[in-house]
């Protein structure tokens, strides 16, 4: 180097100094006319992963990275991988003495370098990455290339190491569905009430799926992209196959990176009986209780395990199974508490048992691109289903005709809840379903429909619903996930809100009705709190969806008593489709888009002769 000091490598002195003499130059015409302090390198081993600049005792960190990034570029674009500088005799090695410096703008004019492999994708990062390992470049990146980029150009490039190549999916999905039931009926008690009876019944539901994925990526190979889509698909990229021509070297073809591991066929049957009794021991009590025992049998195989080359031991990675048999109880009681013409209220109290099983995505052994949160998932075939306890108290006044006015209270236990969680081991964010130990909410509901000619005469072909809920939600921590979220933020709660459960949730409807004219509009508003969407591992903040009110409208007008149409807008107000996290304080956008407005135009004629 200029000062004398060492450089250990395994390259020819001559590959050496072609790669270090363009840096002696530059570091000379960047420090300029002379420095007073010196510039001391110091606890310098493998220049890409540990390496130190101080000015008279201060760290130039500007300076680190460029001239880091410098040396090692040259050094690999000569063919040198591994490179060490020690001192010549000296534990700090002074590079140069010269005065008129300014220290945070020492080397701020280096140029940039990308490194592009044999297809002309820009690996810089993954480059760099590799030569701090100590790794050859030449045996991931076969005929790489390091050039110089001009720091006042914008350049655009198609990296698959950040995003997925453009690439065209075709996706098969064929489900079908039996679904059997046998129910049986017998009166009891009729002396207590002409309700009361016995019922016993059974059904058989099955689902089956076939699901295939064909992948096709598009590569280039030394195409240059202006950012214009347009121009990378242009005609003049597809000219040449490659192979058939030496000279071929501008072009893009299509690779066929179909992964036999995303296609797969699943099966699910649940079978069930039953026994139930209404039973009304008073006129104004009302009993229904009884038990219904479930077996359920999944089974979800991917097309990977009829790969012979699969070895026996991994293909349990390739299939996913869950047998299991639920006991559901239920009570439900209604108490009247008045009644007279059409008006009446009511005491309602539920408690039950019931289940959520997977879905077959989030349990099957395969892996898919989501085209709605642009992000990769990937089913966990170790999924169980989700038991449920059910508590439920409500009071209900029927004011008139069509009228409610009701509060409810209720309250889940949840064992074994399905969250959505990021695959903290992927190289890329991928998307996952896991088990958590147990969840719990409480909520609290008010619901209202009113016919407005209270308000007016004139405003009786008007109806209101409102409905309002508030709900509390808690989920476990694991305790080895507590600590690591504690890590970094000591004081965080032992549990988390549930995922998927808003806080809050609003919904009214508004309907103008005229049998006469045979008009009809409705007007729906609705808008729900904050929701965990995805939770992420260790102390990394986790996501969750943002508000956004929708409003609906739709007009229905027939004409005589045949033809009728109808006019619909969905969410009309186009609010931000917004999922956030936030990390000391600031609040930071994971996805942020629009959904758009939609309209449509419907028409319908009955030919159907009234007699």
């Amino acid at each position: 180097l200029v000062d004398g000091s060492v450089l250990a490598s395994s390259a020819t002195p001559a590959a050496i100094a072609a790669a270090v003499q363009p840096l002696n130059d530059g570091l000379l015409a960047n420090l300029g006319n002379g420095v007073a302090d010196p510039i001391e390198v110091a606890n310098v081993t493998n220049l890409a992963s540990a390496f130190e600049i101080r000015v008279g005792g201060t760290v130039i960190v500007s300076a680190l990275e460029q001239l880091t990034d410098e040396i090692v570029l040259k050094l690999a674009n000569n063919g040198i991988n591994s490179i060490e500088v020690v001192a010549a005799g000296s534990t700090e090695v002074v590079l140069i003495s010269s005065a008129g410096y300014e220290a945070d703008t020492i080397l701020d004019d280096a140029p940039e370098f990308i490194i592009t492999d044999a297809e002309g994708n820009d690996v810089t990062d993954d480059a760099l990455a590799l030569l701090a390992d100590g790794e050859n470049l030449t045996e991931y990146f076969p005929d790489y290339t390091v050039a110089e980029a001009e720091s006042n150009e914008v350049s655009y490039s198609i990296q698959d190491n950040l995003y997925p190549s453009p690439t065209r999916f075709f996706r098969h999905m064929h489900n079908t569905t039996l679904d059997l039931k046998l129910n049986f009926e017998q009166p009891i008690a009729r002396d207590w009430g002409e309700d009361n009876k016995l019922m016993l019944g059974g059904s058989w539901v099955r689902r089956t799926r076939d699901y295939s994925e064909n992948r096709y990526s598009f590569v280039s190979q030394g195409v240059e992209y202006n950012g214009n889509p347009n121009d990378y698909f242009s005609h003049e990229n597809m000219n040449v196959i490659p192979g058939t021509s030496a000279e071929a070297t501008n072009y893009l073809y299509l690779r066929d990176d179909t992964d036999i591991q995303n296609s797969y066929d699943a099966s699910q049957s649940v079978m069930g009986i039953y026994s139930m009794v209404n039973f009304a021991p008073t006129e104004k009590l009302r009993l229904n209780g009884g038990v219904r025992v479930e077996a359920t049998d999944m089974r979800l195989e991917s097309d990977k395990l009829n790969d012979e080359t699969l070895l026996p031991e991994l293909q349990e990675n390739f299939l996913g199974t869950l047998n299991v048999v639920d006991v559901l109880p239920s009570l439900n009681m209604t108490f009247k508490l008045r009644e007279e013409d059409y008006s009446s209220t009511n005491l309602r109290f539920s408690a039950s048992q019931s289940v959520a099983r997977p879905l077959f995505r989030e349990k099957a052994p395969f892996s898919v691109f989501d085209f709605e949160i642009q992000e990769q998932q990937t089913g966990n075939t170790d999924l169980n289903r989700t038991k449920i306890v059910n508590i439920d108290g409500r009071i209900e006044v029927f004011p008139r005709l069509r009228e409610l006015l009701s509060l409810s209270a209720f309250y889940k236990h949840f064992n074994d809840p399905i969250e959505q969680v990021i695959i903290s081991t992927a190289a890329n964010t991928e998307i996952t379903w896991k088990n958590v130990g147990e969840a719990q909410l409480f909520g609290l509901e008010f619901e209202a429909k009113k016919n407005l000619g209270f308000l007016s005469e004139k405003l009786s072909a008007f109806n209101f619903a409102f409905n309002a809920t508030y709900i509390q939600s808690a989920t476990s921590i694991a305790e080895d996930e507590l600590m690591e979220i504690r890590a970094t933020d000591p004081d965080h709660d032992e549990t988390r809100p549930m995922y998927g459960q808003s806080p809050y949730i609003i919904n009214s409807i508004l309907n103008y009705t005229h049998a006469d004219r045979g008009l009809s509009m409705n007007a729906g508003f609705n808008i729900s709190g904050p929701k965990l969407v995805l939770i992420t591992p260790g102390g990394t903040p986790d996501v969750y969806d943002q508000p956004r009110a929708a409003l609906d409208v739709s007009v229905n007008k027939s004409f005589g008593d045949r033809l009728v149409v109808k006019v619909k807008g969905r969410n009309l107000m186009d609010s931000d489709f917004r999922r956030v996290y936030s990390f000391k304080g600031e609040e930071y956008n994971f996805q942020r888009f629009n959904l758009g407005r939609t309209f449509s135009l419907g028409l319908s004629y009955n030919f159907t002769k009234e007699n």
